[in-house]
Formats: C-alpha cells, sequence, structure tokens
C-alpha cells in the first residue's frame, strides 16, 4: 500500500469519466454528494487485473463497446462509445482505473453486461498483435449492487487474465473471461492518485468471481483445467481431457460434430458417463442448447439431453 496516499489524493465527483485507458483523468472539484437528484446516489465503477505475471506478453487489450447495469427503469449504460483497457497494464500497475463515475436511482442494480468487441494479444518483442477467440462477446453477470440517497456506493470488476488466457494447440490465443465482481454502499470516500482508486469503507454487498466456459456459458467459480489442451476446429472448440486415451477414440471430432441433433457445434469434448467414456457434443438447435453424447468407438447416439 502506497504510505503517501493520504497527503497525495484528491476526493473524485459525482460526474462521468470518459477517459480512454491511457489518459489521465482530469483534475476535478469536490461536489456535496447527492446534488444531481433527490433520489439518486453517487456509484463510482473501476476496473482492474489482478493477475500474476505473463512475461511472454507486453499487451492484452480489452475491447469493450458497453457496460450497463440492470435496475431500478431498467438498463443505465455506464459508458458512451468503445473504450479499450490493457489488462496487463492494469496489473502491472497493481491500480483499479474508474471508467464510470456517476449518479445512479436510488435502488438494488442486480445484473451486469458487458459487450466485448474483441481481445488482442501482443507478446513481448512483437510488433503483430494476435486476436483471441471468445466463445461469447456478451458477458451477463448476476451482481448486487446497493444505491442509498446521497452515499457512495461502488463497483469493482477485475479481469483475472492469467486464469482467462489459453493458447490453442495450433499457437491461436483463446479467451476465456474469468471476472471478479465485487460491490459496496455507505462508502465513506473515494481516493484517486494518478490512475488509481480507492474507496474507504463501506459495507460489502456482493464478491464473487464467474468463468466463462468453452460454450460461452458464465459459471460461479468455473475454470477451464489448465491440464487440458485445446484444439480449434473452425468455430468449435474441441477439449482434450489430460487423462484421454488416443486409443479407445475410433470415431473422428470431425464425423462426431456432424449429425442432425445440433445446427451449430460449439464444443467437442470426451467425458465418462455412467461409467463410460463418450464425445459429448454442446451446440445450438435453433435457440436452444442440446448435448449430444456418442459412443467413442462407433459413433451411436447414446442420448440428447
Amino acid at each position: 500500500e502506497n504510505s503517501s496516499m493520504a497527503t497525495s489524493t484528491e476526493e473524485t465527483t459525482g460526474t462521468t469519466n470518459t477517459s480512454s485507458a491511457y489518459s489521465t483523468p482530469s483534475t476535478s472539484t469536490t461536489k456535496p454528494l447527492g446534488t444531481t437528484s433527490k433520489n439518486s446516489g453517487r456509484v463510482v465503477f473501476t476496473i482492474t487485473d489482478n493477475a500474476v505475471s505473463l512475461e511472454n506478453l507486453q499487451f492484452i487489450m480489452l475491447t469493450v463497446t458497453n457496460i450497463s447495469v440492470n435496475g431500478p427503469g431498467g438498463w443505465t449504460n455506464l459508458i458512451s462509445g468503445t473504450r479499450k483497457f490493457d489488462l496487463l497494464d492494469l496489473y502491472r500497475n497493481t491500480r483499479k482505473e474508474i471508467f464510470s463515475d456517476l449518479n445512479l436511482p436510488v435502488g438494488t442494480y442486480n445484473q451486469l453486461r458487458i459487450s466485448i468487441s474483441d481481445v488482442s494479444v501482443i507478446p513481448k518483442g512483437g510488433v503483430n498483435s494476435f486476436t483471441a477467440k471468445i466463445p461469447s462477446k456478451e458477458l451477463r453477470l448476476n451482481t448486487k449492487l446497493v444505491v442509498e440517497k446521497g452515499k457512495i456506493s461502488s463497483m469493482a470488476i477485475d479481469f483475472i487474465a492469467p486464469k482467462a488466457l489459453h493458447v490453442a494447440t495450433n499457437g491461436t490465443y483463446i479467451f476465456l473471461p474469468v471476472i471478479k465482481i465485487s460491490a459496496e454502499h455507505d462508502i465513506s470516500k473515494v481516493q484517486t492518485l494518478g490512475k488509481n482508486t480507492e474507496t474507504i469503507g463501506g459495507l460489502t454487498d456482493f464478491d464473487q468471481t464467474s468463468g466463462m466456459d468453452e460454450n460461452g456459458i458464465l459459471k460461479t467459480n468455473f475454470l477451464l483445467s489448465g491440464l487440458s489442451r485445446i484444439e480449434i476446429l473452425g468455430d468449435v472448440l474441441h477439449i482434450i481431457p489430460i487423462d484421454e486415451k488416443t486409443d479407445d477414440v475410433k470415431v473422428s471430432v470431425s464425423t462426431a460434430i456432424s449429425g442432425k441433433y445440433i445446427d451449430k457445434a460449439l464444443s467437442i469434448q470426451t467425458i465418462l458417463k455412467n461409467g463410460k467414456r463418450v464425445w459429448q457434443i454442446v451446440g445450438m438447435k435453433g435457440t436452444a442448447m442440446v448435448k449430444v453424447f456418442l459412443d467413442i468407438t462407433t459413433g451411436t447416439v447414446i442420448s440428447v439431453e
């Protein structure tokens, strides 16, 4: 913790901050809380990356087109236009960067929506960027953000890049977002030093980590095993468990993916079902997500869920 923070910080205001990930927020004057509306409260939204060092990379650039929360009156946008965040820069400087500071109507907000346009990866010493594959670019997460009249609340969005970034067998990057959401209300003070913002005091309402699986589904405390290998077959992710025995698989992946039960396959892998290793193919049939289980030696359909 920086010992100079107490003397080198300033309290931010309730105005919206629309600076880019590279710009330094402008200095602003302190205004009394609650002056925007008698029925609103100030909310400070920050983004960070609590990562471990990724020594072989120099950038992980996250491009976001929308961040919004759902509460009284429906969805409220927190940013305007496209924003870029270098997740590694956020980590290296161990900081939380404000991306929105505004007054919201009093009430409880129970959903967060993040729309990602792309994630670009640049290896250390390289000049070319590589676009990471993302199974789903719209993230919807349950949360609990309490906004009280004339008081300060906050929500911290932590993208944990080292747990999210994977490399396929062909060298392609895959980004399966792992996000920790923390929310507090009744905060006593907001302090900003440079680009880093900290909240003082406050009561915790929400603290949860979610991870995206190979099918684009966000699950609480989910993390794809680092021991599994990933093969990309067109738009399909083939997850290869470490305990998979190649000799047991007699039906090719391409053969297993094809069939009348799925219009578009999302992922395929071998799993144990009723004590027997089978193909599990997950995909879309119309607007419904379905799972098809096949015998790995004959390709016979065992069941459809």
